[in-house]
């Protein structure tokens, strides 16, 4: 990621966390520089990113102000315990955009659990709130996508497969990485190549350790947040 754009996406996560408000000026391009050790254009490219996507306004001889509140746009929770996670998907409301589908074996790391003997996969792309907020390739064991395909194709998966599967399930998982926007996923959820991003694989197995259900699905980070219970009652 440019370097610049790396500066944007920091003060970007201060605006989310409140630090500056509408209203507020901002520290000079000069604290800025000295703050965080880049060079004028440097910081003048990242300050320009934020002012064209309209939390910013700059005038000289005012200064930076700050012209939109964005400490609510980390909506999309991750929950780590199932229900939750089911629950929250499941108000989101997602209108969904298939890219593609078909029949496809997922591929599985060693400690993941076992193949069933076929998978219906589908890659699409959830929408909520006008905008895009997902980038999805889904797997679901045959028998389980046959009981209900046009649900499965078009809704939500996870709430669906909770009421139609949930006593069969044994054990699920989810891991998230951080990493960065390609082409094609920085094109499908509106963003710029580069990006921060949440990918994030959940694995559903049943008790015979077959999985029934694998997502690798793509989050925009700045939309992301993660919600652990550190001591679970």
């Amino acid at each position: 990621m440019p370097l610049s754009l790396q500066i944007a996406t920091l003060l970007r996560n201060r605006l989310q966390l409140g630090e500056w408000r509408v209203g507020d000026h901002m520290p000079t391009l000069e604290t800025f520089m000295l703050e965080y050790g880049v060079s004028r254009v440097t910081m003048r490219m990242a300050l320009a990113e934020l002012e064209q996507e309209g939390l910013i306004e700059r005038a000289r001889g005012r200064g930076t102000i700050v012209i939109a509140d964005i400490t609510k746009e980390r909506w999309l929770i991750l929950p780590t315990q199932w229900h939750a996670l089911v629950s929250h998907i499941h108000a989101l409301h997602a209108r969904v955009v298939e890219r593609a589908s078909g029949w496809r074996k997922p591929v599985l790391q060693p400690d993941e659990g076992r193949l069933a003997e076929a998978y219906w996969y589908q890659q699409r792309v959830n929408w909520t709130h006008e905008a895009p907020y997902s980038f999805m390739t889904i797997y679901l064991e045959r028998e389980v996508y046959e009981r209900h395909p046009e649900r499965y194709r078009h809704e939500a998966v996870l709430p669906v497969f909770d009421k139609a599967e949930g006593k069969r399930l044994a054990a699920a998982t989810q891991v998230l990485t951080i990493t960065t926007a390609d082409v094609e996923i920085a094109t499908a959820l509106q963003l710029k190549v580069g990006a921060p991003i949440g990918e994030v694989r959940r694995i559903v197995r049943n008790r015979r350790q077959e999985v029934l259900y694998l997502a690798e699905a793509i989050y925009p980070a700045r939309n992301l947040r993660v919600e652990t219970n550190l001591l679970p009652t």
